[in-house]
């Protein structure tokens, strides 16, 4: 969505680019800049808070494997004890 929102402001970048066409479509070019630059931003922003979501996820993974690995062990030893 958010690719779709920076290819479309592009666009409209590109036509307020046009000198003859920008007072038939009424945009500015400077309007335009400003709009393609807070879409680029939204885009990085956006990627960057996807690619924190995807370290964390794989830091709690790595986590709870731990502790099940642990747990496990742990539950082995008790077993053990208890046969003793």
């Amino acid at each position: 969505m958010l690719e779709e929102l920076l290819f479309n402001a592009s666009e409209l970048f590109s036509l307020a680019r046009w000198r003859r066409r920008e007072q038939s479509v009424g945009i500015k070019e400077s309007v335009a800049a400003e709009m393609l630059a807070g879409a680029e931003r939204a885009l990085l922003a956006a990627e960057f808070a996807l690619a924190a979501c995807c370290s964390a996820t794989a830091s709690f993974r790595n986590f709870f494997l731990w502790l099940q690995h642990y747990m496990r062990r742990h539950a082995t030893q008790c077993w053990r004890g208890a046969l003793v």
